[in-house]
């Protein structure tokens, strides 16, 4: 048996593929976990490994991606060149802002380039993070004493001792949040879990990604698997108590059933409905800003109406940077045009004649994107954005191929 070249060497880059995209989604855990027990971490060595990561993705995408990989290295030429634009204007480079302009176009490159069928990684990857909640839930002490995830944050992220909730805990701040929990739990009362993750909102955001997939593949599963994944799925929700994933969940798979009604179509609707119906929300119930999922989505708005005109257009590196508006930090760091493009690479099926998991999985991208950065820029983060983008990326080469046969 004669076996091609080519197939050995497309084996390995799946392979390479395949620990970079675990390694997003753990390297935090592992990091944690050499602060706690190694050496002391820097904010500098976490940007290092996290820009290894994004610069490895790029190298296989630009080494042996195809034409349909390497169009969504164009793309990000094209975001590079509106980020110039804003460097020129604010004569301000900043790593960080930089390295934002690449995630997206980078996975989604990652995925076009995997040749093995993503759904099984997908599948592993989440029962992967089902575990890592399993362990910080029942092995609690053996958890926080092995990673020390607060010692983690301020080491590598400037966080201060003092800004955390609990001074015995050793878990991140978000952990506690005021108040009862969103979701109560029935057997005891926990805090708010995140796996390996380290913080609650990347579990959330990273169970909007399990929605999105199930609304995706729900006529493929059988009946076992639709019970099996909507279980991990609110397991997930109920474990990080996140207000934002379980409201962005439902509408993810509200899309789901207006796509099989023939109402896909609504999906171009998805930026502006948002738009619209948080200001409505926000005059209507006089939303003040603060520090909650309603206070954050009127901090969003207030902020966009006091955006100077000219910061649409040459973005204003130079002003104080919030991250608690994805929208704002997108147009200071980046312009509208670059807001605008990543919408359009959403928004890259032909109408009806796409695949209907692809177009599916296109529209709860959609409404998460959308929604998420009325609150906060972590589309941006490589823990969820890697493999949302990386199976974006993969669904949208199989859509493209079916439409060549």
């Amino acid at each position: 048996m004669t076996v091609h070249i080519n197939e050995v060497e497309n084996y390995k880059v799946d392979k390479v593929i395949e620990i970079i995209i675990y390694a997003t989604i753990t390297f935090n855990a592992v990091l944690a976990f050499v602060n706690a027990n190694v050496f002391r971490m820097s904010n500098s060595m976490v940007a290092v490994f996290d820009a290894m990561l994004i610069l490895a993705s790029l190298y296989i995408v630009m080494t042996y991606g195809g034409k349909k990989a390497k169009m969504w290295v164009l793309i990000l030429l094209i975001l590079i060149l509106f980020h110039l634009v804003v460097i020129l204007k604010g004569q301000i480079f900043s790593l960080k802002y930089f390295r934002d302009v690449l995630v997206i176009p980078v996975f989604i490159g990652l995925g076009v380039v995997y040749r093995k069928d993503a759904t099984r990684l997908i599948k592993n990857m989440i029962i992967l993070v089902l575990v890592g909640c399993l362990i910080e839930l029942l092995f609690f002490d053996f958890y926080t004493e092995l990673l020390n995830i607060k010692s983690y944050y301020v080491n590598t992220r400037g966080f201060q001792e003092e800004g955390f909730y609990t001074e015995e805990s050793s878990l991140f701040v978000s952990a506690f949040r005021p108040g009862d929990r969103f979701i109560p739990l029935p057997f005891w009362e926990v805090h708010r879990l995140s796996s390996f993750f380290l913080e609650a909102v990347s579990l959330g955001n990273f169970a909007v990604f399990v929605s999105i997939f199930i609304s995706a593949y729900w006529r493929e599963f059988t009946q076992a698997d639709k019970c099996k994944y909507l279980i991990i799925w609110f397991v997930l929700i109920a474990l990080c108590d996140g207000r934002f994933a379980f409201a962005c969940s439902l509408l993810v798979f509200t899309s789901g059933f207006l796509v099989r009604a023939g109402m896909g179509m609504l999906i171009y609707l998805v930026l502006p409905m948002i738009f619209m119906c948080s200001m409505l929300l926000v005059g209507i119930l006089d939303l003040k800003p603060d520090d909650t999922f309603p206070g954050r989505i009127a901090k969003t708005v207030y902020m966009i109406y006091e955006l100077e005109p000219l910061s649409y257009l040459f973005g204003n590196s130079g002003s104080k940077i919030t991250v608690d508006s994805g929208y704002v930090y997108i147009i200071n760091t980046q312009t509208v045009f670059s807001l605008l493009i990543i919408f359009i690479i959403i928004l890259t099926a032909r109408k009806l004649q796409a695949d209907l998991i692809y177009y599916k999985y296109q529209f709860g991208l959609a409404i998460y994107v959308a929604m998420n950065l009325m609150i906060s820029c972590s589309v941006f983060s490589i823990k969820t954005a890697a493999i949302i983008f990386f199976f974006y990326g993969w669904l949208w080469k199989k859509n493209y191929d079916h439409k060549k046969i």
